[in-house]
């Protein structure tokens, strides 16, 4: 697999597009650009912004659309200033909006999400003591809002129910989970508080499930990083905990029925040692049923930073991406069977997957501003 070097730091988020039918990549990095690259990593169109473009923090509008010759904006987060969301154009990368949704002047956006909700997309992002929603519809923007906080959002999650809709904040710090209705419209007046509760530690994720063909819930899922993962009432009264061990990571979690017997699965994935690369960093990567019992649990080198999965003609595949490899996974009968582990020399940060023109591409981001695009093709073979 061929590696070009657009950016001199880590590269922060990577999003598959489409350009001229062809595979491509808007990307950003620490190294403050952000850059829309072809599929040999030419460069489109770069920017350089005030600042660093923090992780997990960038998102384009329309959220579901690929082909970049759609995609009307891109959002960015910046990693100082204490949390600033820029809006960019697509068609000559230039930013045409700054939001700084938070009063602090420490720290950055810690992330950034879209929903799309059916004319609605819906943008949301945590910083410093600020939560920040978006409502765009048409590609114009209806209405937005913030939330103060007592700590720093690292994750939203979000629900329709009928014609209100749930969403739900884990922050850092505080160790606070809020519950929030909105009703019948975007404006912040009609946001209602439903439940408050805290944690014993700082959450890593936080997810709106279901139980049984959707017919028993909304729980709240969440993930700390102390190891414990929890399905809690709405409430917060807990339902099942299941310790397992190590850090679980930042905002990953799939949740899924993988052998189609009605009944969901949870795979989760920690992030073990103070170092990405240490050589004592063995992170162990989980499958559990919804009743919190450990299915199969497998063990990675290094963080695990992101894990996707890949439907595969009769079988599904858990591709996982941790310090410098891309593990692929059998999902057969709910076990985790390694079947092709691939070593690069130097530690990925971020991953996306595209099926263009019948072909899955993967593209990955390194720490040292490489960027590379990858086949998958049968057998498993990455190229």
């Amino acid at each position: 697999m061929p590696l070009w070097r657009p950016f001199t730091d880590i590269i922060t988020n990577v999003r598959a597009v489409i350009i001229d039918d062809n595979i491509g990549a808007i990307a950003s990095s620490y190294d403050r650009r952000i850059s829309i690259l072809s599929h040999d990593a030419s460069k489109l169109h770069t920017l350089r912004l005030p600042e660093p473009i923090e992780l997990d923090s960038l998102v384009t509008l329309p959220s579901t659309m690929r082909d970049i010759r759609r995609i009307r904006h891109i959002f960015v987060g910046g990693a100082r200033k204490g949390g600033v969301i820029y809006s960019l154009s697509t068609s000559i990368l230039q930013i045409i909006n700054e939001e700084k949704i938070s009063q602090q002047s420490f720290g950055g956006i810690t992330f950034i999400k879209a929903f799309n909700i059916g004319e609605i997309e819906i943008i949301t992002a945590g910083a410093p003591e600020a939560f920040w929603m978006a409502f765009y519809k048409d590609g114009k923007i209806v209405e937005k809002f913030k939330i103060n906080c007592e700590g720093s959002p690292i994750e939203a999650t979000l629900r329709p129910e009928h014609t209100t809709i749930l969403f739900a904040l884990a922050e850092m710090h505080s160790k606070k989970i809020s519950i929030y209705l909105l009703n019948n419209s975007t404006s912040k007046k009609n946001v209602e508080i439903k439940h408050q509760f805290r944690i014993k530690e700082n959450p890593a994720f936080i997810r709106f499930i279901s139980l049984k063909d959707n017919t028993e819930g909304p729980y709240l899922l969440i993930g700390d990083r102390s190891g414990r993962i929890s399905l809690r009432k709405l409430n917060g009264e807990k339902v099942w905990s299941q310790f397992l061990g190590e850090p679980l990571a930042w905002r990953r979690v799939l949740i899924e029925d993988i052998n189609d017997d009605g009944e969901i699965e949870i795979i989760v994935g920690c992030q073990t040692g103070v170092e990405d690369l240490s050589k004592k960093s063995l992170s162990p990567l989980f499958i559990l049923n919804w009743n919190s019992e450990i299915l199969s649990k497998a063990t990675v080198k290094g963080w695990i930073k992101d894990f996707r999965i890949i439907d595969q003609d009769d079988k599904k595949l858990l591709l996982v991406a941790a310090g410098k490899r891309i593990y692929l996974f059998a999902l057969g009968d709910n076990l985790l069977k390694e079947e092709r582990v691939i070593k690069f020399e130097k530690a990925i940060w971020s991953i996306d997957l595209l099926e263009v023109n019948e072909t899955l591409y993967l593209i990955l981001g390194f720490a040292d501003g490489e960027i590379g695009f990858a086949r998958i093709e049968e057998k498993n073979v990455i190229i």
